[in-house]
């Protein structure tokens, strides 16, 4: 069991922080694990009954009379795809207030310093409660969003909790703390009696001797929301003991996501806020009318600016990514072994799916153009089949995907059926964006996939290994055809009329594993792939790897980013399981993908810094790279393609390196870079592309 401990003494107080990740089997005075106990049961009911009749009190001490204290917090709203992934930040705000308490029940919050920047353009405004703290665990009910978001939802301590949800000990611990009494604190876990009903599940850490409110990690059923576009809202609250007596609020972080409620897109957006409560002072002098405003009151702008905090506007950020170290999956997969996906899926009615903006409409020499629609329907409470359609004009047939998916406690399972799935021999190092490559044919005759058609089957298995580390198994039998060029009659130099190399067609199975880690800060990421297969009669295995590293520097506005990829094919010669180097975002002032083979390594460096913030970014980048092991056969042309030579593969023979630098342009959105190849064949190359993080997306 991990539980957070930190110790904190004074002569007038001793503060218990909930708040770091310890395992409970490494500390001494652990009290035997409890997780065989049932629901419900009359040990779990009396600790729930003394919680209640703690938060039933009006008054908890005749010494306690009021508090003062400080809070400072990060609030961050982000981009982000399912689960999490490829999040990406938006606006960032920091947050400083002055709160206060009386006896029974008396509340105030000042916001006294404030700051934000935008990192993308957007016009969010958040709810008030989503700029200040929780001074009462939720009183006896949760209000979020001003209401907009989670209205009246009985807390699992009110009076009647008992009739709403379940309870069950998970474990239990006890705690020495210096010249005082061991504090023993049980966790519990808890759910509706319906999981279709609005409620919370998740865990609740309670007091053994008073009931007081430790911690608590929850989220909450799919109809607690009054918002239909709301994925999910996960909090996390910490209190300490003061005077080992009085439970206060150190620690809070809620996670709010939605979701489009039309349309399945492959992307979200996240609110994050985190924020840190202390310097309690204990029975002011507050006059009177103190508490008689409004519960939320600001100073006026010029005061807030003026404001000077200790921490860095991105203080709550990994340095790298700028993207959220905070880790909340953990509430997710507690909640999907309580109660199962149904009840967290707010999303279960049918919507229109959209995986990338490619999806709806794209344009190669392959297929010419394409014009698609898909949707999602939820056909099981756990399972969901998300399907595409596009028909292409150039081949005169249509493309078809169907994805069977059923989400789990660790992981997830799919099962996929395609047909005339579009492929790119070179999609390990891609060219372009699937949306920008489309205007990229349309504006200047130009078209970076080498493609293939592909038609089968495919079973997908994943396991989370903790937060940082994803384990997946897949399967497929799949058909392979070489495509042909659909577009015509363009002018002999025009892009277009870039051959479409021939690969060996036949039949595909392999079996697939890959491994995936973040670090804690996200400043290192990895991907390991390894593959065995068989097509035609071929025998063959692939290994590749991915490893990135970034750092940023807030203070200077400077990234630094660097990408090493390396992969080798072992047993066969086909021509789609090479590697492809040269040219745009692999090596810049060489011929497009002129070099090629079973093995390669590439390594990319960049550093960049905004100097007109949103305007504009400066970057300057460097890559090296190194093919070999190419088949000796030459590529083939198909009868349809136009009269422009055919251009064999050829290994670098030795490293080949680029250097350049580059302007992004609107938030850094769009790039306009000038790279040269600095061995004999290279030469100068001017490239436009999207930022890199929105490409899954386009």
């Amino acid at each position: 069991m991990v539980f957070p401990l930190n110790l904190v003494q004074s002569k007038r107080n001793t503060s218990l922080l909930l708040i770091g990740a310890i395992a409970a089997s490494l500390l001494p005075s652990v009290i035997l694990c409890q997780s065989d106990s049932s629901w419900n049961d009359p040990q779990t009911l009396a600790i729930v009954q003394r919680g209640q009749e703690l938060r039933s009190q009006l008054i908890l001490d005749s010494l306690f009379k009021n508090y003062q204290a400080e809070a400072t917090g990060h609030v961050y709203f982000f981009a982000d795809g399912p689960l999490s992934e490829n999040r990406i930040l938006v606006k960032a705000d920091q947050v400083a207030l002055d709160i206060y308490w009386s006896a029974p029940n008396k509340t105030r919050q000042v916001i006294v310093g404030q700051r934000e920047e935008k990192m993308l353009p957007t016009n969010i405004q958040y709810h008030l409660d989503h700029l200040t703290v929780v001074q009462d665990n939720f009183g006896d009910s949760f209000y979020l969003g001003g209401g907009d978001e989670i209205r009246g939802l009985a807390h699992p301590l009110s009076i009647n909790a008992t009739g709403i949800y379940d309870f069950k000990i998970s474990d239990s611990i006890s705690i020495a703390i210096p010249d005082s009494e061991d504090i023993k604190v049980y966790h519990l876990n808890l759910r509706p009696k319906k999981p279709e009903d609005p409620g919370v599940m998740g865990s609740i850490y309670l007091q053994n001797t008073t009931g007081a409110i430790v911690r608590m990690n929850v989220t909450f059923t799919a109809s607690s929301y009054i918002d239909e576009s709301l994925d999910f809202i996960r909090i996390i609250t910490d209190n300490s003991v003061w005077n080992g007596k009085h439970w206060l609020p150190y620690d809070q972080k809620i996670e709010i996501r939605r979701e489009s409620t039309l349309f399945d897109l492959p992307v979200g957006t996240t609110i994050q806020t985190h924020f840190r409560i202390g310097n309690y002072k204990f029975n002011q002098d507050f006059p009177s009318p103190f508490f008689s405003g409004p519960a939320v009151a600001s100073l006026s702008t010029l005061e807030k600016d003026r404001y000077i905090f200790n921490t860095d506007l991105l203080g709550d950020l990994s340095d790298a990514n700028r993207t959220s170290a905070m880790d909340m999956d953990e509430i997710r997969k507690l909640a999907l072994q309580l109660s199962g996906t149904q009840s967290l899926d707010n999303f279960n009615k049918s919507r229109l799916f959209v995986p990338n903006i490619s999806s709806i409409y794209r344009r190669n020499r392959a297929e010419g153009s394409v014009f698609g629609t898909g949707g999602t329907a939820h056909i099981l409470p756990d399972w969901k089949i998300q399907s595409s359609f596009g028909y292409s004009r150039g081949t005169e047939s249509p493309t078809l995907s169907n994805t069977l998916t059923k989400e789990q406690a660790e992981g997830h399972f799919s099962f996929q059926a395609f047909w005339n799935n579009l492929n790119d021999m070179g999609m390990v190092l891609p060219g372009s964006s699937g949306a920008m490559n489309t205007l990229a044919t349309f504006l200047m005759q130009k078209d970076y996939l080498d493609p293939y058609f592909s038609s089968g089957l495919k079973v997908e298995k994943s396991w989370n290994l903790g937060p940082n580390d994803l384990i997946e198994l897949s399967g497929g039998w799949e058909r392979h055809r070489s495509a042909v060029n659909t577009m015509v009659g363009y002018p002999h130099r025009s892009g277009l009329n870039r051959e479409i190399r021939s690969i060996n067609d036949g039949i595909n199975r392999y079996l697939e594993l890959n491994y995936t880690s973040n670090s804690i800060d996200n400043d290192l990421q990895a991907l390991l792939t390894s593959r065995l297969g068989k097509i035609t009669n071929d025998l063959y295995a692939n290994f590749y790897s991915d490893i990135q590293a970034q750092q940023y520097w807030s203070a200077l506005k400077v990234d630094l980013k660097a990408r090493l990829r390396a992969g080798i094919s072992l047993g066969t010669n086909s021509p789609q399981f090479q590697y492809l180097l040269g040219g745009r975002h692999t090596l810049p002032g060489y011929n497009y993908r002129s070099f090629g083979g079973h093995r390669f390594g590439l390594l990319v460096s960049e550093i960049s810094r905004s100097i007109w913030f949103p305007w504009m970014t400066l970057r300057i980048f460097g890559s090296t790279g190194i093919t070999g092991d190419t088949s000796s056969r030459p590529s083939l042309r198909s009868p349809t393609l136009s009269s422009e030579p055919a251009r064999s593969i050829m290994p670098t023979n030795g490293f080949k390196t680029s250097f350049g630098m580059g302007l992004g342009f609107g938030w850094d959105l769009l790039h306009f870079n000038v790279g040269r190849g600095v061995h004999q064949e290279g030469d100068w190359e001017i490239t436009i592309s999207a930022d890199h993080r929105f490409w899954h997306w386009l």
